[in-house]
């Protein structure tokens, strides 16, 4: 193993902890929202899985840009640890969140946090394909496809942040916000299938 695979594998090493430490935080802020330990508030579940969910989402494309995209270089290093930051951060505001839904200004750090850890990503994707010359056509058309859903969804959460930030509290932000995941969802479907067709060789 050369020095420059040693330190990518610490360094994808300590995410992982830092992740799982993360999501352990989850875990402990759902118990303590407990009625008498018996029971457990339901914003708080759904606060927990929707958190749960992205970080995991955010894992896994973390892992993908180590195992062929990223190079120990000095930029990337320096977002990386600003993404672990953000990561760490965004499980802080989401037990804010899970204990007071209306407040405007936990839901912008929420919603924000968010799209800068996708955006890290995407620009972490991007240097990784600029630099990437010894890059198999598999590796790139993989990092292509992560560079395309990571702008894609940094995007999604910086409209809901917009929503959060810049409309009048109202009824119905939180119904324009579940409107907006849910085409972001049926867009995220139409850009897999696109992006799987380019990848398939043509004879």
């Amino acid at each position: 193993m050369t020095g420059e695979e040693r330190t990518i594998h610490r360094l994808e090493a300590f995410s992982d902890i830092v992740i799982g430490f993360s999501l352990a935080q989850l875990g402990v802020s759902l118990l303590r929202r407990t009625d008498g330990g018996t029971v457990i508030d339901v914003a708080g579940i759904l606060a927990f899985l929707f958190a749960f969910g992205i970080i995991c989402s955010l894992w896994f494309f973390h892992h993908r840009l180590f195992a062929a995209l990223f190079k120990p270089k000095t930029l990337p290093m320096l977002l990386n640890f600003a993404w672990l930051a953000g990561v760490v951060m965004l499980v802080v505001v989401a037990q804010k969140v899970a204990e007071n839904w209306s407040d405007a200004r936990i839901d912008e750090m929420y919603f924000g946090l968010y799209a800068f850890s996708y955006g890290i990503l995407a620009v972490q994707a991007a240097i990784g394909l600029r630099d990437g010359a010894d890059l198999s056509q598999e590796q790139r058309l993989g990092g292509e496809r992560q560079l395309a859903f990571m702008r894609y969804w940094a995007i999604v959460f910086a409209v809901c942040f917009a929503i959060v930030a810049f409309l009048p509290p109202a009824a119905f932000a939180g119904d324009l916000i579940s409107a907006t995941f849910a085409a972001a969802g049926a867009g995220s479907f139409v850009i897999g299938r696109i992006l799987r067709r380019r990848a398939v060789p043509t004879t």
